[in-house]
C-alpha cells in the first residue's frame, strides 16, 4: 500500500484553514481533524478505517486514533496517532509544542 502523506497533510491543513476562514476556529477539535484525516486516507486506500483502536501490541489500555485494516488478511496496514497542539493556557495539562516542534538554535 502506498499513501501520499504529503497529499494527506495538504488535505488536512486545507480543512483546518477552511474552518478558520469561516470563523469556526473555536469549533476545531482533535475529533474534527481526525475526521478530515480519515477522509483523506480513505481516498487512497481500500482498507477499513477504525477509530480509537486498542492495539494488541501496546501494553495497557492504549488506543490509537485511527488504523487501516487490510481488506484481505485483516492486518493493520496503517496506524495514526493524532496530537492536537494548542497554545498553553492555565488549564492545559501538558505543553505539547516543545515536544513536537524541533527548534533551531
Amino acid at each position: 500500500m502506498s499513501i501520499d502523506w504529503q497529499m494527506i497533510a495538504v488535505a488536512v491543513a486545507s480543512k483546518v484553514q477552511y474552518e478558520l476562514a469561516c470563523g469556526r476556529g473555536r469549533l476545531l477539535t482533535e475529533h474534527v481533524v481526525r475526521l478530515a484525516l480519515a477522509e483523506a486516507i480513505q481516498s487512497q486506500v481500500p482498507g477499513k478505517l477504525i477509530p480509537e483502536f486498542n492495539h494488541p501490541d501496546i501494553p495497557g489500555n492504549t488506543s490509537l486514533d485511527l488504523i487501516v485494516m487490510s481488506p484481505r488478511d485483516r492486518k493493520i496496514e496503517v496506524a495514526c496517532e493524532l496530537k492536537w497542539v494548542r497554545k498553553t493556557t492555565d488549564k492545559a495539562s501538558r505543553n505539547w509544542i516543545p515536544e513536537i516542534i524541533q527548534q533551531q538554535p
